[in-house]
């Protein structure tokens, strides 16, 4: 699910996720060190959920890719 509903909770839904990941960036990361830290928090991140979640921020103008690093727009 996208959004959180009586089914799904904030932290399970895309949406969640997607701030999930917002709160973890860092400078100069790579997908697969941001993946690495993900999934190290938390054992129910899959990867399709992970780049759901990365492709839901790229569409929003979040983040963007340059030269395999990650760049950031909200800061």
């Amino acid at each position: 699910m996208i959004l959180p509903d009586k089914y799904v909770n904030v932290d399970k839904s895309l949406l969640g996720q997607a701030a999930q990941l917002l709160a973890s960036r860092r400078v100069d990361q790579t997908v697969t060190e941001l993946w690495s830290t993900m999934h190290g928090l938390e054992d129910s991140w899959s990867f399709d959920r992970f780049s759901l979640a990365l492709s839901l921020l790229h569409s929003l103008g979040v983040v963007n890719l340059e030269n395999g690093i990650l760049v950031w727009s909200a800061e």
